[in-house]
């Protein structure tokens, strides 16, 4: 019983620090920089995407606010929801975002149908 109990401790401890530290790792302002795997889609696609990817802007702040340009600017609370970053607009319309990789300065994201990566300012 006290092993399962030392496991079950590590194991959640483990879960929250990762958690944490993805969370402080998206915090911040964040541009699109790039269509990700573009080797694999022909000049107009990446032309299209690019158009389309590049107005993206995202102001994740601590405490959980962000400020955005997506399809408009918008703002309200965004939260991590394992790889999925949610952003709940003060507008009322919610948009997922799934986080694909992360580093200190880069982040590969998948938006609607376009996987694409954006660096942190």
């Amino acid at each position: 019983m006290n092993k399962i109990l030392i496991t079950l401790s590590f194991v959640l401890i483990s879960f929250f620090t990762a958690n944490a530290q993805t969370v402080s790792s998206i915090t911040g302002k964040w541009v699109f920089l790039e269509i990700y795997e573009k080797e694999q889609l022909d000049s107009r696609s990446i032309e299209m995407l690019t158009e389309h990817f590049s107005k993206i802007k995202l102001n994740l702040k601590k405490g959980n606010k962000y400020d955005a340009v997506v399809n408009a600017k918008e703002s309200g609370t965004w939260e991590l929801d394992g790889k999925t970053l949610v952003l709940n607009s003060n507008t009322s319309s919610q948009t997922k975002i799934n986080i694909v990789s992360v580093t200190k300065k880069q982040m590969v994201v998948k938006y609607g149908q376009g996987t694409f990566v954006m660096k942190k300012k």
